[in-house]
């Protein structure tokens, strides 16, 4: 009966394709839905978010998500190893697995104000700065980790991150939001 009642319950939560169940996501979990929809969630670790094959820190890594990478809940994976997980699908490559649901929220990236100072905090040590917002524009720069920049445009949503225009110097282009940081860096 206990088995029956566990198996009930995780079918219900996973039952995203119901109305009813998208329309109590947010309150299961604990969020709103302001600025994304019941199913729609923004990775928020730094340096990035292990996407898992399965519900638990034992499970393949099968990719390392940035900070406001775009994932659309498909699932709930269960409880295991002190972490809630859900199956999630990345918006940007269409890869599943499962993540842990404490290191998603539901609103975008971080926001920057026009002419804001920002420097450039990417995990791999360098941030390519294109002509549009993009990953399919031209990369112009290469910038390292440290480079200091000031906000002209932005946010927009574009191939699964989100982007902002920012001025370096004497070179101005668009960064995925994720890699930047407030304030001036080392450069």
């Amino acid at each position: 009966m206990v088995l029956h009642t566990l198996l009930s319950r995780r079918r219900f939560l996973a039952g995203s394709a119901t109305a009813s169940a998208m329309a109590i996501a947010p309150t299961v979990f604990g969020l709103s839905s302001a600025g994304a929809t019941a199913s729609e969630f923004f990775a928020t670790a730094k340096p990035g978010l292990r996407l898992r094959s399965g519900p638990g820190l034992g499970y393949k890594i099968l990719a390392s998500l940035s900070k406001g990478a775009r994932v659309e809940r498909l699932a709930s994976g269960g409880r295991a190893d002190g972490y809630e997980w859900v199956k999630v699908r990345v918006v940007s490559s269409g890869k599943t697995g499962f993540v842990a649901f404490k290191f998603l929220t539901t609103a975008p990236s971080d926001g920057f104000e026009i002419g804001q100072t920002v420097h450039v905090e990417a995990g791999g040590g360098r941030g390519n700065l294109r002509s549009g917002p993009g990953t399919g524009y031209r990369v112009i720069a290469t910038l390292s980790t440290g480079t200091t920049g000031t906000i002209k445009d932005g946010p927009v949503e574009a191939t699964g991150y989100f982007w902002h225009k920012v001025s370096f110097g004497n070179v101005t282009g668009w960064i995925v939001t994720s890699v930047l940081a407030p304030g001036a860096g080392s450069r």
